[in-house]
């Protein structure tokens, strides 16, 4: 066999972004709960232990945490404890991040199947793998926001490409699994549906409508007054009716901010050049737009290749992300105006379809010059995130190890935002204390 050079050049050039990455979540994450983890974690392992009754045990598994019900995290959770002993943050958070690992492959059919050198490909594992949602990489909230990310589109990639009955019931299974994995799971059901009215299934359309309604109602009805439900939102409506401009384009190019200083300027002004450029495409293609009809859009909907349907299902999922998030997540102040951490994987996955589909649709000359340029963006952002936030992580790890440290000495935490609440402070240091002493959480020595 010869040797090719480039080929094992690829391949390193593919390894790259899991293998540092690997190496960050090793190092940085650490054993101690952060934020959220003292109610999905702590308090609920303490409940679920002092819980007399399996009914009352399964009731706490099904609870809201916020606007979610995060079955499956309880599940991993309960899962861990019951083969260990203990709760290892570090091991959780790095079990929630092997999904995001897996999900740039669900994209590499489309590289494959339309004899893309695989080069092509680096770009989509550049934009996937940096360190811009590090929340998700170093907490538990992988667990949750990563899984669910991963599931749906599983979901959608399944109904697209396949036709034989093993993959369409295991679509349908996995649909109800992500309905309960996070709230957004449930935008499963709409992107499904679309998908399969769009290859014309009719039948298996009904059934998708039938098993979608009943796994939403269970979703909103089970036990809704058990546990204390805290929704985020929504805004007043026309706090998100001002937001909307700005809010709804900068969480699309938010992936251009890798908190560097002045990141969100980057973003503002990424969707003031994409608006230009729309307008000038716009101009330039007038007379087809004055004579768009319904009919014309179907028709197009209808001649989209298989990828393609994928990666609309997939853009679609972003944009109905984003409407949410203007809804639940847009205030007031300008911070706020562009999307958390955790969230901006959507801008991230928004900007891989968009990459892929213009690699398919861009004639031979042109195929090059766009692959070009975002491998040149997509490598200063993958950068970019590893010299501006590395630090940012180094101060996250130890802030959250402190925590556990200060209630080591002082019999309570300090960094926990919900912790001002005398009550919530009272379960909180209870569950730490109890789940301590049993040595199910690791404390450190004084």
């Amino acid at each position: 066999m010869s040797f090719r050079p480039f080929h094992w050049l690829t391949c390193v050039a593919l390894a790259i972004p899991f293998i540092l990455l690997s190496f960050y979540l090793w190092h940085y994450n650490v054993n101690a709960p952060y934020h959220d983890d003292y109610d999905w974690a702590v308090l609920f392992l303490n409940n679920f232990l002092h819980s007399e009754s399996k009914w009352a045990k399964l009731k706490l598994l099904f609870t809201y945490h916020c606007e979610h019900r995060i079955v499956y995290t309880r599940s991993m959770i309960l899962g861990y404890f019951y083969a260990t002993d203990t709760l290892n943050f570090k091991h959780l958070s790095i079990l929630g991040n092997l999904w995001l690992f897996a999900t740039p492959w669900l994209f590499y059919r489309q590289f494959k199947a339309a004899s893309t050198p695989v080069f092509y490909f680096l770009p989509v594992l550049f934009l996937f793998l940096n360190l811009q949602c590090f929340p998700n990489l170093f907490t538990t909230f992988g667990l949750t926001n990563n899984t669910s990310l991963f599931f749906i589109l599983l979901v959608l990639y399944f109904l697209n490409y396949y036709h034989t009955k093993t993959p369409i019931v295991t679509a349908f299974l996995l649909g109800v699994f992500v309905t309960f994995v996070a709230a957004n799971g449930m935008f499963v059901w709409p992107l499904g549906l679309f998908l399969l009215l769009l290859k014309s299934r009719y039948k298996q359309s009904f059934y998708w409508v039938i098993v979608a309604a009943v796994s939403i109602a269970a979703y909103f009805l089970i036990e809704k007054q058990y546990w204390k439900i805290d929704f985020v939102g929504p805004r007043p409506l026309w706090v998100i009716i001002v937001n909307a401009p700005i809010y709804l384009p900068t969480f699309l190019l938010s992936v251009l901010d890798v908190n560097q200083s002045g990141g969100k300027l980057y973003s503002m002004f990424g969707v003031l050049f994409l608006v230009l450029i729309l307008l000038y495409c716009g101009w330039q293609h007038k007379k087809d737009l004055q004579s768009l009809t319904s009919k014309k859009i179907i028709k197009w909907l209808q001649n989209l290749t298989p990828d393609q349907r994928f990666l609309l299902s997939a853009i679609g999922l972003v944009v109905i992300t984003d409407v949410l998030c203007l809804v639940y997540r847009g205030g007031l102040g300008f911070n706020q105006w562009v999307v958390k951490d955790r969230y901006r994987i959507y801008s991230q996955l928004f900007w891989v379809c968009i990459y892929i589909w213009g690699l398919q649709i861009a004639p031979n000359k042109a195929k090059m010059k766009w692959q070009q340029g975002f491998v040149v963006v997509s490598t200063m952002i993958w950068i970019g995130s590893y010299f501006f936030i590395t630090p940012q992580i180094k101060a996250f790890s130890k802030q959250n190890y402190d925590d556990i440290r200060y209630f080591v000495s002082h019999g309570t935490l300090k960094y926990y935002d919900y912790h001002k609440e005398a009550d919530h402070q009272v379960d909180t240091d209870t569950s730490v204390r109890y789940l301590s002493e049993r040595g199910i959480i690791y404390l450190p020595p004084k």
